[in-house]
């Protein structure tokens, strides 16, 4: 799909390119703009919408060298990671740079594809910030379609914590069964201190240990309701390690560092 300059709030648009929103996310990456402050400000931008067209946004675009050069610069950055998740889940519909899957391709086709997968993540009014949590730092965005439950979480702090959540299990019909969460960017059910599975009542009070700047989309599953031996091994939310390699000298000499979280 080609986004041309001349797309705007118009009434016979197909999509609004909102340039406004991108500042936004930017600045909730940034950790600028507090979750609830996000909210606050989403709530009024749906008010004042002319179009009942579908809103896109970005990260990057063919203008931020002009209009934010910094989203350039974070290209493949946690943060630019975060914005574009968060964006997501916020029910925008995400405009990729010609050249900015170069530097994030497996995140950007992961978080695409799941997009693409799960009718959860483009139906349903978002509902940000309906889920208590005791870290002001992140996003909590619960959407609902078709009788499908999905916790979109996005952690802005740079320090990892546990924080703790609580889902309001009668107004999304939770039945009284026992459920595991999916996140549907890596595919894998999610573990917390070793638990994978979780009671409806559990999940009126439940702790996750969030790493910082990561983007998890949290499909709420019944376990009683997958095929049988479906259940695989959990991952720890925590995301792994990975070397890196540095220069620790002349050209020919590498090392490989591992760095903490």
């Amino acid at each position: 799909v080609l986004v041309s300059p001349l797309a705007g709030t118009t009434g016979s648009a197909d999509l609004c390119y909102d340039e406004q929103a991108h500042h936004q996310f930017m600045h909730l990456a940034l950790n600028r703009l507090l979750p609830a402050e996000l909210g606050a400000w989403l709530d009024d931008e749906q008010a004042t919408r002319v179009s009942n067209a579908p809103h896109a946004t970005f990260v990057e675009s063919y203008r931020t060298w002009q209009t934010n050069p910094l989203a350039d610069g974070l290209r493949g950055s946690l943060l630019s990671r975060v914005a574009l998740a968060a964006l997501v889940f916020c029910g925008f519909t995400p405009v990729i740079r010609c050249g900015q899957e170069d530097a994030d391709r497996e995140f950007i086709q992961r978080l695409l594809a799941a997009r693409s997968a799960y009718p959860l993540l483009r139906d349903g009014a978002p509902q940000l910030n309906a889920i208590p949590c005791d870290d002001p730092q992140v996003l909590c965005v619960l959407r609902r379609h078709a009788g499908g439950v999905l916790l979109g979480l996005i952690k802005i702090g740079a320090r990892k914590r546990t924080a703790t959540f609580s889902l309001p299990v009668d107004q999304i019909d939770l039945p009284d069964a026992e459920f595991l969460l999916r996140d549907l960017i890596s595919g894998q059910v999610l573990q917390e201190q070793g638990r994978l599975t979780w009671r409806r009542d559990d999940l009126l009070s439940f702790q996750l240990t969030l790493e910082p700047f990561e983007a998890y989309a949290l499909l709420i599953e019944q376990v009683d309701q997958l095929a049988a031996g479906a259940v695989p091994q959990g991952r720890a939310i925590a995301r792994p390690r990975q070397p890196r390699r540095v220069s620790v000298g002349g050209e020919h000499e590498v090392a490989e560092i591992e760095e903490d979280g």
